[in-house]
């Protein structure tokens, strides 16, 4: 189910165990399947973020293939996620305004997505992939939440860039 902002504290009334994970998901691929798999498997209910186009062009300096309602409706289909919400450049500039970090905004953009979706969900797990940028703003993330942090290795098998590079080569 697509939810908005506000819908993220009923979650919590439920009384499950909720994971919280994030991504662009853009040219959806077996990689990004086996990532929100495993999420689920950590708990009772999985709450996936997806990054808008201006997030995701912050990180990538362009902007992605798919769309963000697109990408949005493609991860809510999947039978394992329970609930799904765009990550949007509002949140992030709110999030900015309120916190007074020293992450640069290209390698932590998603801490500023997150934040306050965690302050507002208040997930039990969160689950992301393990990048050498996500490691000062997973201490800042678990000095100030009482949550746990888990971290999947990224496998680069498939990935968004290589699907990007091979479909050049046909050219």
């Amino acid at each position: 189910m697509i939810i908005s902002f506000e819908d993220l504290k009923n979650i919590k009334k439920l009384n499950k165990k909720i994971v919280l994970t994030i991504g662009t998901f853009d040219l959806f691929h077996y990689e990004h399947l086996r990532y929100l798999k495993d999420a689920k498997h950590l708990g009772n209910i999985l709450v996936t973020i997806v990054k808008d186009d201006f997030l995701t062009s912050l990180k990538r300096d362009k902007p992605p293939i798919i769309k963000q309602e697109q990408r949005l409706e493609i991860i809510d289909s999947l039978k394992f996620v329970d609930y799904s919400i765009l990550a949007t450049k509002e949140i992030f500039e709110q999030t900015k305004k309120d916190l007074t970090v020293n992450f640069d905004d290209k390698n932590n953009e998603w801490l500023f997505c997150f934040y306050k979706i965690i302050e507002q969900l208040k997930p039990d797990i969160l689950y992301h992939e393990d990048t050498t940028c996500f490691f000062d703003a997973r201490n800042f993330v678990s000095k100030n939440f009482n949550i746990q942090l888990i971290t999947r290795k990224r496998t680069e098998i498939v990935s968004t860039t290589k699907i990007i590079e091979k479909i050049k080569k046909f050219k």
